[in-house]
């Protein structure tokens, strides 16, 4: 029927890598614990979203593509500053 799925397994770990590979990018520069953990947190949500995207479309590759790019985007909250 012209229908293409891609593998679960497979995806979620190219997912893994892929965050992976981004969280590391972006801490290049030594942080914080605290902002660390947040990015590490962001990261860990927008895998999940992922792969939730990806089973709610039932591992179909056309419906996949076709999500809008910004229902991936996971925004990462800003740290609080300490009150002095």
């Amino acid at each position: 029927d012209g229908i293409e799925w891609f593998n679960k397994e497979r995806f979620e770990e190219l997912a893994e890598w892929i965050t992976l590979l981004i969280l590391l990018e972006e801490c290049e520069a030594p942080l914080a614990a605290l902002a660390t953990t947040t990015k590490m947190g962001a990261a860990e949500r927008a895998l999940a979203q992922m792969i939730s995207l990806a089973r709610d479309v039932g591992y179909r590759s056309r419906l996949f593509a076709g999500l809008p790019e910004k229902s991936a985007n996971v925004s990462t909250p800003r740290p609080k500053k300490p009150k002095l």
